[in-house]
This record gives C-alpha cells, sequence and structure tokens, in this order.
C-alpha cells in the first residue's frame, strides 16, 4: 500500500486524455467475493508512512481485524534523535490502540516489525539484512510521502524508483496499493477514474526542482506540479492498485468514533470556529464538501489489495498490459454534505483553501461503490467529530461543555457588537474626514431680508425709480 499526497493542475483547461490506465470497470470483475481474512493469513506486510493519521488507523484496523497476519515491517526513519522503535513506542501509546492491548497486551508487540530507513537514501536505507527479510517475507508494499515540495519531488520520484527496485525483489508480492488524492486532477470538475496524461516531464521537474528554483517558486507551483509525479512513476511488473480518498476527516465507527490526531482540512475549521477565532471566510455554501471517515479509507485499502492480489495477470498469458485500476475513495457523490461556513486552520492557511473552497468537483466513484456500499448517519458522524476534537485534539472533559459552549456564546456576542462598533467608528470617521475636505454649500442659501422701500432707496439709482 502506498499513501501519496500529490495535487495535479494541468495549465491546459481542456481535459487531457486518459492514458491506457484502466479502471475496474475495464477488468473482469471477480465472480467470487473477497474472503479478506482468509488472503491475509500468514501474509506479511511492508507499510511507511505508520506514523500519520491514516497510517496509523490502517495499522490498527490491520492488527485488530487480520489475528492470523504474519509481521507487519514499518519503515520509519530517525526522528529528532529517536530511533524508530521509540517512535513505534510512542505511537502505541495513543488511545487508537486501546482494544488491541485489552483483547491482547502482547499482539502489537508480536506482530509489528520497525525497521530503519529512508525513502530519500540509496536502498532506502536498509540494511542488507532488511532488505533481505522484506525481498523474503513481504506480500503487500504500503508507502507514504508527505514531506516539504522540494524533499517530495524527490521523493516521489527517486524514492519510488528504489522502491520499486525492492519490490521487484520481493519474491511473494501479490499486491501494491498506492493511495494517492482525489484532488489529484482538481483543474477537472469532473475527475474520472484514470490516470491522465502528463504535460510536464517528470525527469526535468526533478531537474529544476534541485538547482534553480527556490523555495518560494516550488510553494507557488505546489497545486500544479505534485501529481504530475505519479503520472510518469515507473512500475514494472508489480500489481499495482491506486486509491484516491477525498478530504479524510475523523474516524466514523471503529475504533473510536471521532479520534483524530491532526488539525488539517475541516478539523482546524471546526477548532478555529469552537473557539470563537474564526468567524468568517470566503467560500461558497451551495457547494459540497467531500469528506470521508479516515476508517472507511482503511478498509478499502485493505480490502483494496485482496482484490488486485486476485485480479487475473495478463503477463502469466503472456499478454502486455499496462492497466493500473484506479478507485475514487470519496462520498460526495452518495453522500454530499454542504458546509455555510468552511474554514481552514487559523488564518495561515486561508489563502491556500480559497481554491477549494470556491469550487466544487464531482468524482467518479463507482469503484468504491463496488468495494463500499454502506451509508453513514452524516448528522451522528459530525457529532462524533465535533466531540472527537474535543476529547482528542484539545484534551477537554465532557463535565466543562456547559461552560465552553457560555464562553463561546459571549464570544459571539462580543464578536457581534464589536464588529459594529468598529463599523461605526469608521463610518462616522469616514463622514468626517469627508466634511474636513469639502465645504458643502446649501441648495438654498439663506438671506436677510429687507423692506422693498429700503432697497429702492440703497440700491436703485434715482434715474431708474421711473422703472421700478
Amino acid at each position: 500500500m502506498n499513501n501519496n499526497n500529490n495535487n495535479n493542475n494541468n495549465n491546459n483547461n481542456q481535459t487531457p486524455t486518459p492514458t491506457s490506465t484502466s479502471t475496474i470497470d475495464e477488468i473482469k470483475i471477480l465472480e467470487e467475493p473477497l474472503n479478506i481474512s482468509e488472503y491475509y493469513e500468514g501474509v506479511s506486510v511492508l507499510i511507511t508512512g505508520a506514523s500519520g493519521f491514516l497510517g496509523k488507523v490502517l495499522l490498527e484496523k490491520l492488527v485488530f481485524s487480520q489475528p492470523k497476519l504474519n509481521k507487519i515491517y514499518l519503515l520509519l526513519r530517525p526522528l529528532n534523535g529517536e530511533a524508530p522503535h521509540l517512535r513505534l513506542s510512542k505511537i502505541l501509546e495513543s488511545p487508537l490502540f486501546s482494544r488491541i492491548r485489552c483483547k491482547d497486551e502482547n499482539r502489537l508487540e508480536r506482530m509489528l516489525v520497525p525497521i530503519c530507513g529512508d525513502l530519500m537514501q540509496e536502498d532506502l536505507g536498509l540494511s542488507c539484512e532488511d532488505q533481505e527479510t522484506l525481498a523474503n517475507e513481504v506480500s503487500i508494499a504500503t508507502i507514504k510521502f508527505d514531506e516539504a515540495l522540494r524533499a517530495s519531488i524527490q521523493m516521489n520520484v527517486i524514492g519510488t524508483q528504489r522502491l520499486t527496485a525492492l519490490c521487484r525483489r520481493m519474491k511473494h508480492l501479490r499486491a501494491f496499493v498506492h493511495t494517492s488524492t482525489a484532488y489529484a486532477n482538481c483543474n477537472k470538475e469532473y475527475t474520472s477514474e484514470h490516470i491522465y496524461e502528463p504535460c510536464v516531464n517528470a525527469s526535468k521537474l526533478v531537474e529544476a526542482a534541485s538547482s534553480w528554483m527556490n523555495e518560494k517558486m516550488l510553494d507557488s507551483l505546489s497545486a500544479q506540479l505534485l501529481d504530475l509525479l505519479e503520472q510518469q512513476k515507473q512500475f514494472p511488473s508489480l500489481p499495482i492498485i491506486i486509491i484516491r480518498p477525498s478530504i479524510v476527516g475523523a474516524i466514523w465507527k471503529e475504533p473510536l468514533p471521532g479520534w483524530i490526531d491532526n488539525v488539517n482540512g475541516p478539523t482546524g475549521i471546526f477548532i478555529g470556529v469552537g473557539k470563537g477565532l474564526l468567524t468568517d471566510m470566503c467560500g461558497n455554501v451551495d457547494i459540497k464538501t467531500d469528506i470521508i471517515p479516515v476508517d472507511i479509507v482503511a478498509n478499502m485499502l485493505i480490502a483494496a489489495a485482496v482484490y488486485r492480489a486476485k485480479m487475473p495477470n495478463k503477463e502469466e498469458n503472456n499478454e502486455k498490459t499496462t492497466t493500473i485500476p484506479i478507485i475514487h475513495c470519496t462520498s460526495g457523490e452518495l453522500n454530499p454534505l454542504k458546509f455555510v461556513k468552511i474554514y481552514n486552520k487559523i488564518w495561515r492557511m486561508m489563502e491556500t483553501l480559497h481554491y477549494f473552497t470556491t469550487r466544487e468537483w464531482t468524482f467518479e466513484s463507482k469503484n468504491a461503490v463496488k468495494l463500499w456500499n454502506g451509508m453513514i448517519d452524516w448528522d451522528t458522524y459530525l457529532f462524533n467529530y465535533l466531540m472527537g476534537i474535543k476529547i482528542y485534539m484539545l484534551k477537554e472533559r465532557l463535565e466543562n461543555l456547559p461552560k465552553a459552549q457560555a464562553a463561546l456564546s459571549w464570544l459571539r456576542q462580543f464578536n457581534f457588537y464589536s464588529t459594529g462598533l468598529c463599523f461605526a467608528v469608521i463610518l462616522r470617521f469616514t463622514i468626517w474626514r469627508r466634511q474636513k475636505r469639502h465645504k458643502w454649500i446649501p441648495w438654498r442659501p439663506s438671506a436677510d431680508l429687507i423692506p422693498l422701500e429700503e432697497y429702492k432707496r440703497q440700491s436703485i439709482p434715482h434715474y431708474l425709480e421711473k422703472f421700478s
């Protein structure tokens, strides 16, 4: 499984022609149901990105639901002086893994194997012994790229080449699940489950990023460039399937409804609104916000590996194929959510979100329906989402909810009256400045009237009296 957050904006407004990459609709649909537990029995899995939000939930799901799974190898690099096994210990301290510890206290330690490695290093930074172990044991590979753009560009190309070299050595590889994003082609309002033809050569992009492009230029082009890399990756003879989730939100059902551990996406919006820090932002109140619960995405990754492993392999029949199935893991087409106000985590990300909060996309999700037919009670999900933010992110007690509601009510009233006061002051100041700049002349000036005879005596010469 391969977790990769990429974005692709082609400068051409016309919809590019999809490549030969195909959807599941073009592949023979399996006649027999997927027996996921049977498939994972005795299987070993390689995961990178397990320290991320989706990676943690995927890890918990695999360990809990597949007790007969052999080993899960986690590619972790040392971070801030912490060795991989120390990083793993901190990850497992999360309440997310509580139900596993209650059921079998030693299962996590017995099943999880941290491996020191780095996709940016030669041979992934793996020792010869670790390389041999992975080549002999692993049946499923999963990777995640979430670095800064310069590192991400190099990692998406160079790191993927190194990874595929390792995967080609895996004797029992059955599935390579790659996680991208449904917004990989966000310049198109309707996105099919295809990989579209790129407009930039990946090698030239890497060369530019490594030489003359500075950080400011890279940041300004990030939304247009990242997914071009995914389109040009080399996956020779590998059983690949690509999953593209939309906006990944908090857990829906299992193991902890509402659990969240980051402030990305709508989570930062909810925190800002709940704390009274954010009151307005630019957006379209009529567009739908495509949020998909993280446990749905994790379940789909697990099922997609089985689906891909059971798909017929044309190469066994000496048939050359470049078919890569694509699945959009989205909710908007099935359960559209509309937000009147959408915020980002504090004002820093406002400019970044502007592109997405003023546009609407429609993602084809036929393949997702084949793997997931359940419907979500969105009212319950959003309530659990907000409660999860309060409990797991802000570390607040539910007993203090009335106080928090009173504080929020006060903040709203303060915002209303302070905004009105500021508006009145600005309006009065503007009027005063305008009066100061211009001398106002009445339409009918006032005048002191005198009697007509007095006017004649003072103003009319005596030789004109006969005319008056």
